[in-house]
């Protein structure tokens, strides 16, 4: 997914947008609600990670689905942390 939407970003680094078709974008949505519904009923509260990049606009695509679900560039996390990965979007 991070490729394609590195791929789907036009414009300047000031006004960067990411165009994605509305089928990907439905896709990647569905894909977020499965994994995290199935991470909440298993008690897990995961974060989704991606690259600095698409940050910005991936937070801008989940704050319209769900609100709760935080989003971290791999940038934000302290070098000492322990990642563990539960599910892969």
């Amino acid at each position: 997914w991070e490729a394609l939407m590195n791929q789907s970003l036009l414009g300047d680094k000031e006004n960067r947008q990411l165009v994605l078709p509305p089928s990907k974008l439905q896709e990647f949505t569905g894909r977020i609600r499965e994994v995290f519904d199935q991470q909440a009923s298993g008690g897990e509260a995961p974060v989704l990670l991606v690259g600095p990049s698409v940050r910005p606009h991936v937070r801008a695509i989940i704050e319209r689905l769900r609100s709760s679900i935080p989003v971290m560039s791999q940038n934000e996390v302290h070098p000492k942390a322990k990642i563990k990965t539960v599910g892969k979007i």
